[in-house]
Formats: structure tokens, C-alpha cells, sequence
């Protein structure tokens, strides 16, 4: 198990060290503490899960799809944190995960459904 991969024509191709999955890989799964409605000035944490046994790079975005954040990690999950929500944290976020998983001879790229940070009147 690793997370090598070589580069052929600037592509990424699977290396042989890598996850190799043939049936449907789950989409990582995105919870926020605290649910619900949040407090101006209320710290939030946003964590990515993905499968079991898997890892690799977890990049955070807002809508539309503004990179926010790249977490790379050994483990199955990675946390965002907002220490103080302002109005401009306010929407959605999603989570990608860039796993170490080899299917059809490329990258696993998947996306969660997206979570929603809304601010309490």
C-alpha cells in the first residue's frame, strides 16, 4: 500500500502499490459540529470521512467550488476548522478526497454531498 504514482505525458497514472477497488467506492461523508444553526463568533469543524483503509489528500471547498483548504492525511478523515463564523463563512461546503485508490487505471476523485453553515438571527 502507498500513494506513488507516476507521471506519463504530465498524466497521473496507477502505480502497482496502490489500492486497487473494482466495485462502487462510497462518496466521503461531511459532518459539521455543531449541526444546525451557529452563533456569530461560534467556532465550527467540518470533517471529511472517507472508507475505511483509505486516506490520501482532502481538499475543502465553498461554493461554487473555491478551494479553502488542502488537508493531506494518513487516516480516513480530516477536519476543517472556522474558529470564529462570520457572515462571509456562511454556505455550502463539500469535501474532495483525492485517495490513494486505483480504479480503471486512474485516481479516485470523489465529492460529498454538500453541508451547510448557517448563521443564527
Amino acid at each position: 500500500r502507498g500513494k506513488q504514482f507516476s507521471t506519463v505525458l504530465g498524466l497521473d497514472v496507477c502505480d502497482q502499490t496502490l489500492h486497487h477497488f473494482s466495485g462502487e467506492i462510497p462518496k466521503p461523508n461531511i459532518t459539521l459540529q455543531p449541526a444546525g444553526l451557529v452563533s456569530w463568533g461560534q467556532s465550527v469543524s467540518i470533517r471529511c470521512d472517507v472508507m475505511d483503509g483509505l486516506s490520501g489528500s482532502f481538499i475543502f471547498t465553498n461554493a461554487p467550488s473555491s478551494v479553502i483548504q488542502t488537508i493531506n492525511s494518513n487516516s480516513s478523515s480530516a477536519t476543517f476548522h472556522i474558529a470564529q463564523v462570520r457572515l462571509g463563512n456562511e454556505g455550502l461546503y463539500q469535501c474532495r478526497d483525492y485517495t490513494s485508490v486505483c480504479f480503471n487505471g486512474e485516481f479516485l476523485i470523489k465529492t460529498s454531498t454538500p453541508a451547510s453553515v448557517t448563521l443564527s438571527n
